[in-house]
């Protein structure tokens, strides 16, 4: 309290939390002016304490997601994590491997050796590079003149090493999430690199 010239103690105002009115504070609990004010603080605690609850469970939702998931869905999301940094990092100022255009509806990355005939070479880099979406979808990856501008690219040796035999290896889930936190890492990266 501040002491006016007559001795009088003036009363300290302090400001209410909901609206710009001060008011003469009876404790350092009292916050609020009014009534109707008290009531509106307490509607704002309990807004915030049901986002924070939500918020609560969103997280703990992705954690039982998580540890749902099967091996496939791991590899889709490293897979659109890889495809991405082929598109977007490594490949960005190539035409299409495939018919060398440069324009198209959609980029995406296209696999020489199809998932589906030999899912071990899935996430070998020289498998995969940018193409068109004509190429890549209506084309079936356009393999002829893939393999014709492959050899260019990375040599005849690696384009016959993708060719030849390979043994089935499965990546485990743990590797599958190194590889995720690897490609997510590189991404934003070279994100930051470009802004």
């Amino acid at each position: 309290m501040i002491r006016s010239q007559f001795g009088k103690a003036k009363p300290k105002l302090r400001k209410c939390r909901i609206c710009p009115t001060r008011f003469e504070s009876r404790s350092m609990a009292h916050v609020v002016c009014s009534p109707p004010c008290t009531l509106e603080l307490a509607e704002r605690k309990r807004l915030k304490a049901a986002a924070k609850r939500e918020q609560e469970e969103r997280a703990a939702h992705r954690v039982r997601k998580q540890a749902a998931k099967k091996h496939g869905e791991w590899e889709g999301d490293l897979q659109k994590l890889v495809n991405k940094w082929v598109r977007v990092v490594r490949d960005v100022n190539e035409p299409c491997i495939s018919c060398g255009t440069t324009k198209t509806v959609q980029w995406e990355a296209g696999h020489y050796i199809a998932v589906g005939a030999n899912n071990t070479l899935r996430f070998v880099l020289d498998n995969i590079h940018k193409q068109c979406h004509r190429c890549n979808v209506q084309l079936s990856s356009n393999a002829i003149m893939y393999r014709v501008a492959l050899v260019k690219k990375i040599g005849v040796e690696r384009v016959e090493w993708l060719e030849g035999p390979h043994a089935t290896n499965k990546i485990s889930i743990p590797e599958l999430q190194a590889e995720i936190a690897r490609y997510k890492g590189l991404i934003k990266l070279a994100d930051k690199e470009v802004a």
